[in-house]
């Protein structure tokens, strides 16, 4: 019993350190226009959304025998064309997630400990690098201790921004650009990626899947919810694009600190997730070996980094609006195929849910359309 309840922790903290990323620290300026309370309603929509996406991927792996990401999946169900087309999404949606979070943790660490954000991006890149190369193993252990710092660090950082809160900063509402924050929250709520890994972890215990889905999701949407109350209701408008960069001006060092540790743990569990389900898509379904497969995933977004791609609202606008809302219809179009094609039986089904699959694929569709407006 102790040794599943240890597999559940690590699995869900695998999934939620995979979502909470850069995102976190977009979603305050993202939602600053339309207000606290809109700006929740969405994040809630959005999260049951993927929920139930990830429900669906999962399900689908468990319909297969042979061991994939999306790009696999796409081509086992949806054929070769439709391979390229995932492994083309899947890559820019990646790597535009990883340039996210050498951006934000070089900012994050200039506030914290002063010097140049260019080097802190370059140090942090380094060891994460290194850390992506080890293995599955280590970064499983590593997820747990960072969620559980992020986790207490937010519940801190509540107490002591207490003082500085104004509620009439929460209380302003705006509808006209209701779906502004879209394509940040859709990034910031995105954990598909790390579903083939939480599927390693719980081998045998299959039937916890459903589980550790929506409380991985759960506990984001609360510490999500938790932070924008507690940036929004000190910094009001005045919130910055990173958003514990901006923090210390009205909390002071302290404030600001607890802010950008929780900033800097997020992006690191994201970072390592995303960059070894990168690394694993190269060697499981390409044959790359260890080493080219690390080369392939960290050198385009370092690349991207040091010739000056640097705008980091940018980035999350853009990879979680279109790149990943279009990522995501391949999934769905490949979920309904392994409910027919699938080569065994899976051991949970998500039943009768697998048939709003259509409406998910316009909400994705649109929001692509209103994201490349935007």
């Amino acid at each position: 019993m102790r040794k599943k309840t240890i597999i559940f922790i690590q699995a869900t903290a695998t999934l939620l350190g995979t979502i909470m990323g850069a995102g976190i620290l977009g979603i305050p300026y993202s939602i600053k226009d339309v207000g606290f309370g809109p700006g929740v309603c969405l994040m809630i929509g959005i999260a049951v959304i993927m929920t139930i996406l990830e429900l669906m991927y999962a399900e689908l792996i468990l319909r297969t025998r042979s061991d994939h990401e999306v790009p696999g999946y796409s081509g086992v169900y949806l054929g070769a064309p439709a391979k390229k087309i995932a492994v083309a999404l899947g890559l820019m949606g990646g790597y535009g997630a990883l340039l996210a979070y050498i951006i934000g943790e070089g900012e994050v660490f200039k506030a914290i400990l002063g010097g140049s954000e260019v080097m802190w991006s370059v140090l942090f890149f380094m060891i994460a690098g290194s850390i992506i190369y080890s293995g599955l193993n280590m970064i499983k252990k590593i997820e747990v201790v960072f969620v559980g710092i992020i986790f207490s660090v937010v519940i801190l950082m509540a107490f002591v921004s207490l003082p500085y809160l104004h509620l009439e900063h929460l209380t302003s509402w705006s509808f006209d650009h209701f779906f502004q924050p879209y394509g940040v929250l859709l990034f910031a709520l995105t954990g598909v990626i790390a579903i083939p890994q939480v599927h390693k972890e719980i081998i045998g215990m299959e039937n916890d899947f459903p589980k550790i889905i929506i409380a991985a999701n759960t506990f984001a949407v609360i510490i999500y919810i938790l932070f924008s109350f507690v940036v929004l209701g000190v910094s009001g408008s005045f919130v910055t694009p990173v958003a514990t960069v901006g923090l210390g001006q009205f909390v002071g060092p302290g404030g600001s600190l607890l802010g950008n540790v929780i900033a800097a743990f997020a992006m690191s569990t994201s970072f390592l997730t995303i960059g070894f389900a990168i690394r694993r898509m190269f060697e499981t379904d390409y044959h790359f070996k260890k080493l080219h497969a690390l080369i392939a995933t960290i050198t385009i977004p370092f690349t991207l980094f040091i010739v000056g791609a640097r705008n980091f609202i940018g980035v999350l606008y853009i990879v979680g609006g279109v790149i990943l809302g279009l990522q995501n219809v391949i999934i769905i179009f490949s979920f309904w195929k392994a409910r027919i094609n699938g080569s065994r039986r899976p051991e949970f089904s998500i039943g009768v849910l697998g048939l709003i699959g259509g409406a998910l694929m316009l909400i994705f569709i649109l929001g692509a359309i209103y994201s490349i407006k935007f």
